[in-house]
């Protein structure tokens, strides 16, 4: 089976990994979400790519404080962490960047490095720089609203507070990254790992022609609903309720089936649910390839 995944937020790694080791899954397409980029001490970070590739090759997570440990003993603070075992990523990518090599070229350079095997195709959504921020009420009369990095807001801020709204920055100059559409198109099925569908995989849906390439391809569309994650904070910006039938009603134009650990007694009749036995992203992985009919 020709799988193409859809991955965006560093939380979906364990669930592309396991949808890339079923054994009815050949040539595997992992589609790589960029919305959580940024450039920060003048290194560019993806989020997304460092921690799907760590997962493909069992690599264990960030590790080492030396650098964080410098910086701060020259007061320079930082929100973003920079284990050791990750700077040298973020200098190799922004030093190919800087000397204007593609960032799918980039991205296949850094799986190859970290020992992706070659079956797995990783490719960015897009090569444009787009960036997620959210837009929160300041309270401050002359400037009632600021945007931060979706990152920053996460992380520094503790997601407080709720956001306004969202906005993705370059994503209506964007286009998608070459092969996208065709890993699309050409795939026996698509799987949306599970992602905030507006903070985390709106910066991947939104690069125009992705979702009309979902609504036009003949493959089952298959959605590992955000839920397995916990609480998803986009749905309330959206003013949806959170859980399985507030997610689907972003979805359903694209959606053939839905798999959830959780009751889905609510989800639109046109949506297939599909239950797993936990939300642990073997048993999801597992569900989701034989509601696809490749496994006995």
């Amino acid at each position: 089976m020709r799988l193409t995944v859809l991955a965006a937020g560093h939380r979906c790694a364990p669930f592309v990994t396991a949808l890339v080791h079923e054994p009815d899954v050949l040539e595997p397409t992992v589609v790589v979400g960029t919305g959580d980029e940024l450039t920060h001490l003048g290194l560019r970070i993806s989020p997304t790519a460092d921690t799907v590739i760590d997962s493909l090759v069992g690599r264990a997570g960030p590790h080492g404080a030396s650098v964080d440990g410098t910086l701060a003993q020259l007061d320079l603070t930082s929100w973003v962490d920079l284990p050791d075992s990750r700077v040298g990523v973020h200098l190799a990518r922004s030093t190919w960047l800087a000397r204007s090599v593609p960032p799918s070229e980039v991205l296949a350079r850094l799986a190859h490095g970290a020992g992706v095997p070659a079956t797995v195709r990783l490719l960015p959504a897009t090569e444009s720089p787009v960036e997620t921020h959210v837009v929160l009420d300041s309270g401050d009369g002359d400037a009632p609203q600021a945007a931060v990095h979706l990152r920053e807001w996460r992380e520094r801020l503790g997601q407080r507070p709720e956001p306004a709204r969202v906005v993705v920055a370059g994503l209506d100059q964007a286009a998608p990254a070459p092969g996208v559409l065709d890993s699309i198109r050409g795939a026996d099925a698509v799987v949306l790992a599970p992602a905030d569908p507006l903070l985390d995989l709106g910066a991947v849906l939104g690069v125009p022609g992705v979702r009309d390439a979902l609504r036009g391809t003949g493959a089952p569309v298959v959605v590992l609903g955000p839920e397995l994650l916990g609480p998803t904070p986009g749905l309330s910006v959206a003013d949806l309720p959170d859980g399985p039938a507030g997610a689907a009603r972003l979805y359903r134009d694209i959606a053939d089936v839905w798999v959830t650990s959780e009751d889905a007694d609510d989800l639109p009749p046109s949506l297939r649910s599909v239950r797993a036995t936990s939300a642990d992203p073997r048993e999801v992985a597992r569900a989701a390839v034989e509601a696809l009919g490749a496994r006995p």
